[in-house]
């Protein structure tokens, strides 16, 4: 089915170090063949940083995208960095959508969900997922049946949804967006000049 509006969606994870993440190119190159405006916010966060540190870079991606969904890549490292990001976002823009995707989040769907600024969580592989998110939003439908997505009720109870199938057709995905990344050239290299 054609999107009827040009949703956008920001990508954003918090990481250790510089590397292309390979799920977020994954993500970005289905839903641009989806019709989708995707763009990706790579913060590198070290040892003893606070998310406070981060609040104006996020704030003016946020400005200049406008983006419809938020969605953050989640591993162990960086769940506190998700939460008071996910915080910040939703004391700025309390309509702002926001999604938790990542195996940490596949893993433990309630340590997210147990916050209000986290209105989703995306169990297993994001593709499908975001797809039917992003659809339900732009027909008006309801989300709390798409399978591998926890929502929430009228009363803001999290609603656990069953796992979605994981994808058997490898191949009729696109192979992954490196132009998502404006760190690395169409080479695959990384550009690290701007890293410490």
């Amino acid at each position: 089915m054609p999107v009827l509006t040009k949703m956008k969606v920001l990508l954003i994870m918090f990481a250790p170090h510089k590397a292309f993440q390979m799920q977020i190119g994954a993500l970005s190159a289905f839903l641009k063949k989806c019709g989708y405006k995707v763009r990706y916010l790579e913060i590198i966060v070290y040892t003893g940083d606070r998310f406070d540190k981060y609040k104006q870079i996020v704030k003016e991606e946020i400005q200049e995208f406008q983006p419809d969904l938020v969605g953050f890549s989640s591993y162990d490292m960086n769940y506190y960095f998700i939460l008071d990001c996910a915080n910040f976002i939703k004391n700025l823009y309390p309509g702002m959508k926001i999604i938790v995707g990542g195996h940490n989040a596949s893993l433990a769907p309630g340590d997210y969900m147990k916050f209000e600024s986290i209105d989703y969580v995306c169990i297993g592989e994001g593709e499908y997922v975001l797809k039917d998110l992003l659809e339900s939003f732009s027909q008006g439908k309801s989300v709390k049946s798409i399978e591998g997505l926890c929502s929430r009720d009228d009363k803001g109870k999290a609603l656990f949804n069953n796992a979605r199938d994981l994808i058997e057709n490898l191949d009729g995905l696109q192979f992954v967006d490196r132009t998502v990344d404006k760190s690395i050239d169409n080479s695959g290299q990384l550009y690290t000049d701007h890293l410490p």
